[in-house]
């Protein structure tokens, strides 16, 4: 699993392109894994 912390400079940004930024794939395949529910947002 990996864990990504969202500075102020990245406050606000969607999270499509915020993980396309540090993932490697395209934003349709991070769209994909959002809905798919790959995707936990604020949970530790």
């Amino acid at each position: 699993m990996n864990e990504y912390i969202v500075n102020a400079e990245q406050d606000g940004m969607r999270l499509d392109v915020f993980l396309t930024e540090h993932m490697e794939g395209s934003r349709s395949y991070i769209q994909s894994l959002i809905k798919g529910g790959h995707v936990t947002v604020g949970a530790r």
